[in-house]
């Protein structure tokens, strides 16, 4: 059977040994299911669906993905609530991919929750972000609103400006009278690239 795995395993960033470790099988068992020499059953397709965030149909579909795994909710303070479904390798959620954004490996969705971020983003909208940029971010003037890491652990929504200290950062909220987050060292940023009202 024709099959999609390899596609999704590069898409995800997986090597075959990395997906073999996340299935709990042999580099060889993955190379045989993915050129179609290893029968490709149901429990196949929900283990390497789980381990490579998608829906066990994408595997066999010839169409192009049409949706992407909600990896959490942002509500007060712009805070990222992760789910816990997808830390464990899975996603419980599924959203579409809009219009004219381009499906890389790393497009994931948020959840909108909550008024906090009026009246940028709405309750019930989706946020899209791809891809991280490791300790800072290089479009922080933008007035588009960041997924970001804080060196805290915190996730969240803002605005990202220049801090007052050197290699420090300040969050913004769209919200009026919300308080500036100032001089905190950023993990990742990640720009938003498409938002979904519903």
């Amino acid at each position: 059977m024709k099959n999609r795995i390899s596609e999704w395993r590069e898409r995800r960033g997986l090597t075959v040994e990395s997906l073999a470790a996340a299935v709990d099988t042999s580099p060889g068992q993955i190379s045989r299911l993915q050129n179609g020499s290893r029968r490709l059953d149901t429990d196949w397709l929900d283990r390497l669906a789980k381990a490579l965030q998608c829906k066990p149909l994408d595997l066999v579909s010839n169409s192009i993905p049409e949706a992407v795994p909600v990896v959490g909710k942002v509500g007060a303070g712009a805070m990222v609530y992760p789910i816990d479904d997808y830390l464990q390798g899975g996603a419980a959620e599924f959203v579409e991919v809009p219009p004219g954004v381009d499906f890389s490996q790393n497009l994931v969705a948020l959840k909108v929750e909550g008024d906090s971020l009026e009246p940028m983003l709405y309750e019930g909208w989706y946020v899209y972000y791809n891809t991280r940029i490791e300790g800072g971010c290089e479009d922080m003037n933008s007035k588009v609103p960041h997924v970001v890491r804080i060196k805290d652990g915190a996730t969240l929504v803002k605005l990202i400006r220049r801090g007052y200290a050197r290699g420090k950062y300040n969050l913004h909220s769209y919200k009026p009278g919300v308080e500036i987050i100032e001089d905190v060292t950023i993990e990742w940023c990640a720009k938003i690239v498409s938002i979904k009202p519903v």
